[in-house]
């Protein structure tokens, strides 16, 4: 037996005993509680308080910003419908009512429409062109899988290429 041949790998006795590793930290206790019990409740209590806090200041700049009349829903109706008998009121929505985010969401939603139609119409329009181009696209994706090796062997999965393990191997 030469102790240079043998790797600590393949022969442990050639290394010795391994170092114990350290000890892990005892957990710290506040009031008999565990440390991270009381902190992670303090986080969870302050994002809930925060989460209220912002709600309740938006729904108050919401309601600040309306005039009493406005606040009113019975007053800002004009026009009745009849469904099934019930009279339906309905809102009269003016430019003010609209904010900037409601116009962006309604510009990118008319985009979409767009692009979406124009794409469904292709697609019905040309559908082996579709099928075609989906199965080049998968076997494209899937033609790596074609040079694809399962490697078991833990020596050369966790060793770098130069070491003593690879190369005695």
């Amino acid at each position: 037996n030469i102790p240079g041949i043998c790797s600590c790998q393949d022969c442990p006795a050639v290394c010795g005993p391994r170092p114990k590793p350290p000890p892990p930290p005892k957990p710290w206790h506040l009031f008999g509680i565990d440390g991270m019990t009381i902190v992670m409740s303090f986080a969870y209590v302050g994002f809930a308080f925060l989460f209220c806090v912002v709600l309740s200041v938006t729904f108050l700049i919401r309601r600040c910003r309306t005039s009493p009349v406005d606040s009113d829903d019975l007053c800002s109706f004009v026009g009745d419908d009849s469904i099934n008998g019930d009279t339906v009121r309905q809102r009269i929505v003016t430019s003010a009512d609209i904010g900037c985010l409601e116009k962006c969401g309604e510009a990118l939603e008319n985009f979409m429409f767009h692009v979406f139609r124009r794409w469904g119409l292709f697609c019905t329009r040309h559908p082996a062109a579709v099928f075609i181009c989906g199965v080049v696209v998968i076997a494209a994706c899937a033609a790596g899988l074609s040079m694809f090796q399962v490697t078991t062997d833990p020596v050369l999965l966790w060793s770098a290429p130069d070491s003593r393990s690879r190369v005695q191997k």
